[in-house]
């Protein structure tokens, strides 16, 4: 009886000890999940002011390349010169730098 009684008391400690267990993987998943949350919503925020950010681009462009006398249809970065190796940065430099340069 009395090793029933440690066994009893054995199995109850193990299943409290699980008990606590899953509660702290509980409580950490749902920190977890927060950060995730948050984590996504800083994203979506970043991308959202990137869409701003290349549509003033564009209208920059579009609107350097108009005060060059460039057809409106024609991208405005392929009128800047652009080579193989530039980057958006570097056209977008130079379209303005040269509308810059004529409004001198």
């Amino acid at each position: 009886a009395r090793a029933d009684t440690q066994e009893r008391s054995s199995a109850v400690d193990q299943v409290e000890a699980l008990s606590q267990q899953v509660a702290a993987a509980r409580s950490e998943l749902q920190k977890r999940s927060k950060e995730g949350q948050d984590a996504r919503n800083s994203l979506a925020t970043l991308e959202q002011r990137l869409t701003q950010h290349v549509e003033i681009c564009r209208w920059v462009t579009t609107r350097c390349a108009e005060a060059l006398g460039e057809d409106k249809s024609q991208d405005p970065y392929v009128s800047a010169s652009i080579t193989s190796s530039d980057t958006f940065e570097d056209s977008f430099k130079r379209i303005v730098g040269r509308t810059l340069t004529l409004l001198q």
